[in-house]
């Protein structure tokens, strides 16, 4: 695997979808950039404060922090 490649797969749920569907674009674009570059590489290196492991899920889920 070089080190460009995603190491972790990002599946959005259909709610999620939908959820950032009614987002305003820019605001929706900057929630997928966000997660493209962060969590996508390796969420667990990330600072604590912005990602976060959410807990009971099998697969482990995170919480990305965007903005304010």
């Amino acid at each position: 695997m070089s080190p460009e490649s995603p190491r972790f797969a990002i599946e959005v749920s259909p709610h999620v979808e939908r959820e950032i569907s009614k987002l305003p674009h820019a605001i929706a674009r900057l929630i997928l950039e966000e997660v493209r570059a962060r969590i996508s590489t390796d969420p667990v290196r990330e600072i604590k404060t912005r990602i976060k492991r959410l807990t009971g899920f099998s697969p482990p889920l995170y919480r990305l922090r965007v903005g304010d």
